[in-house]
């Protein structure tokens, strides 16, 4: 007697014999516009906003204020940006992911130092894999050195994934 488990029919999380995961945590948002940044002298956050525009979602129990993602359960997360910045008039622009908002010690945050960069525009990446605790929270920071006002461009992304 042979038997045949019906996984599709079962959890409907399968297509064409493809799993699919719509329940893991995961994300991919970036700006509905340009984000302005007046700096003084310490990091400034990205605000992004925008988890509805082609290729952006939040899924998993993730959640998204004030550019701030915090993730729902415990465990190990690849988490990536990649910045466009313009109108930078700064000696070196520096780009943070950080962990509860920790941008000091060393090992802490994930980090991208551009030197030198262009004025009109510039981009720079980061990305890391974090060990993260659920209500946890993760964001992307930036500084200018020197600069006060320059903007981050609608074409930058911040992304992450529960890897388990």
């Amino acid at each position: 007697m042979s038997s045949k488990i019906l996984v599709d029919e079962i959890t409907g999380k399968t297509t064409a014999g493809l799993v699919k995961f719509p329940d893991k945590p995961a994300w991919r948002i970036g700006l509905s516009g340009n984000q302005t940044i007046s700096q003084g002298s310490s990091l400034a956050d990205v605000a992004f906003d925008n988890s509805s525009s082609e290729n952006c979602f939040i899924q998993g129990g993730c959640t998204l204020s004030s550019g701030v993602i915090t993730v729902p359960v415990a465990g190990l997360y690849q988490v990536n940006t990649t910045l466009r910045i313009n109108s930078v008039s700064a000696n070196y622009f520096e780009i943070y992911i950080t962990r509860n908002n920790v941008s000091t010690g060393y090992n802490t945050f994930s980090y991208q130092l551009i030197g030198s960069p262009n004025s009109t525009y510039d981009s720079g990446s980061a990305s890391s894999v974090f060990s993260l605790s659920a209500s946890d929270n993760i964001r992307v920071e930036v500084y200018g050195g020197g600069d006060t006002s320059y903007n981050v461009s609608q074409y930058s992304v911040f992304s992450g994934v529960f890897l388990g």
